[in-house]
């Protein structure tokens, strides 16, 4: 029983480190001014789960869509 927790343990929390590290990359290498940049980083790293969903939610740039005369 302790083995198959400690499992479970461990596979949430490299989820978790996997979603801090996705969101931390991502917020440094966005084409965002500096200081968004900052502020991003400072919400990821001083709250890491909720942080980094925010930021993937609400923090990324939506791709530009190109529209194609035909």
């Amino acid at each position: 029983m302790e083995f198959s927790i400690a499992i479970i343990s461990l596979a949430v929390s490299a989820a978790l480190l996997v979603l801090l590290l996705w969101a931390l990359v991502d917020a440094i290498k966005s084409d965002n001014e500096p200081v968004i940049k900052l502020i991003w980083v400072l919400v990821i790293l001083f709250m890491p789960f909720l942080g980094s969903l925010i930021y993937l939610v609400a923090g990324r740039k939506k791709p530009k869509t190109v529209k194609t005369v035909q």
